[in-house]
């Protein structure tokens, strides 16, 4: 018969998912934050209303204790600092600082809800790839040991900075950096005056040899930012068979057909080379006027760093907890040096859960690269292994079989 599962299906299933978490805590103790004794924490449980928060730790064991006694599905830390974290208002915790986040999501993706979970992902990465480099490491030249770099454990990828000159920025300076990594168009025309220049290389018999040049990719700032994107991205043209080449550059305003054809042809190594070393344009179709504004604006947009503005800005946010599972997956969120990050798969790497075989009923088909293997599940009862049980029942397309409540004995 068709129709919704029973309520008591749902909430045995929730109980299930307790209990696995719990079993997870227990035999993997998470470790705290840093400076945890300052920090504020939150969880919750899913199929409960309830956002359990203001919750201190006095120590490693007790914070350690709570996590394999309950279970929670959601497990979070502030980034702030408090006097006494565990007070019940704002006021009486007595704000002391608070760490700056980054958070990419792949809700803030275009066409997120026409990627699979896995092209989510390998998304969302790339986009982590170029904050990280570009700003955080690039123009904001923070350390790397104060960027902590940690999988959500969900379809994002949160960045931790721990600089201490960034600790006691208020919210109105933390936007101003969400302004710098995505310029509105105001500063972006102001970032685009200007950015072409011309130069005489030389002086001959027909005259003065001038070409357009733009800022070299060494460049600080947006400058540098906007002509590495456009190296980077005639790189790309160059390797393409011609055809392709052609329609990719097409795509750009201000680049029709004879001048994407002669852009194509003049695309060298040691042109594009010029380019990044001196910002020397010496591709005559490519120094065009339309040309070369639709290719600086095609740069901007793509060079612009991704974050949910909100959580920057926030001074008093409560981020998930590296080494808790993720309510929703299942998956570890997991904190990750810089050599670890580049070669970090998700769906492998943070698969934390077991292989002992658990049966669910699907009700949803599951298609998933998990742990290594392809993870198929079509709907009806089965068995699969823990990890990919519970990646099922949190994505809700499945759930614990359920024979009824039993009667009672006459």
């Amino acid at each position: 018969m068709g129709g919704p599962p029973p309520q008591e299906q749902i909430d045995a299933t929730l109980e299930w998912v307790t209990s696995v978490f719990r079993g997870h805590y227990a035999a993997n103790p998470p470790e705290p934050p840093a400076r945890f004794g300052r920090r504020e924490f939150g969880f919750l449980w899913n199929g409960k209303k309830f956002f359990l928060r203001h919750v201190g730790f006095p120590s490693r064991e007790a914070f350690q204790e709570f996590m394999a006694r309950d279970g929670p599905h959601h497990a979070y830390y502030s980034t702030a600092y408090y006097k006494t974290p565990s007070a019940a208002t704002m006021k009486e915790k007595e704000w002391l600082g608070a760490d700056l986040i980054f958070d990419l999501d792949a809700d803030h993706l275009p066409d997120a809800d026409k990627m699979s979970y896995e092209e989510q992902l390998a998304e969302v990465k790339r986009q982590a790839r170029k904050l990280l480099h570009e700003f955080l490491l690039g123009d904001f030249g923070f350390d790397p040991e104060h960027v902590r770099i940690v999988f959500s454990g969900g379809r994002g990828y949160h960045f931790h900075v721990t600089d201490p000159r960034v600790l006691p920025l208020d919210s109105a300076a933390r936007r101003e950096i969400v302004d710098y990594l995505s310029p509105n168009e105001q500063v972006s025309s102001a970032l685009v005056e200007g950015f072409v220049k011309e130069k005489t290389w030389k002086k001959d018999a027909f005259g003065p040899q001038k070409d357009r040049i733009i800022p070299p990719a060494s460049a600080p700032g947006w400058d540098g930012i906007i002509t590495r994107t456009i190296v980077a991205f005639l790189g790309d043209v160059a390797a393409l068979p011609e055809e392709e080449a052609v329609a990719r550059l097409r795509r750009i305003n201000g680049i029709g057909e004879k001048t994407a054809a002669e852009i194509r042809a003049q695309l060298t190594p040691e042109r594009i080379a010029l380019i990044r070393e001196h910002g020397r344009l010496a591709i005559p179709a490519l120094a065009q006027k339309k040309a070369l504004e639709g290719l600086i604006e095609m740069a901007r947009v793509a060079a612009e760093g991704e974050t949910d503005e909100p959580v920057t800005a926030d001074i008093k946010r409560l981020i998930r907890l590296p080494g808790s599972l993720h309510g929703k997956t299942g998956l570890r969120v997991t904190a990750l040096t810089l050599e670890e990050f580049e070669r970090f798969d998700p769906l492998r790497d943070a698969v934390a859960l077991g292989e002992e075989p658990v049966r669910v009923v699907v009700s949803k088909p599951v298609d998933v690269p998990l742990k290594g293997r392809r993870l198929r599940l079509e709907p009806g009862e089965q068995e699969a292994p823990l990890y990919a049980a519970a990646f099922a029942v949190l994505r809700r397309s499945a759930l614990r079989p359920y024979a009824g409540p039993v009667a009672s004995v006459p």
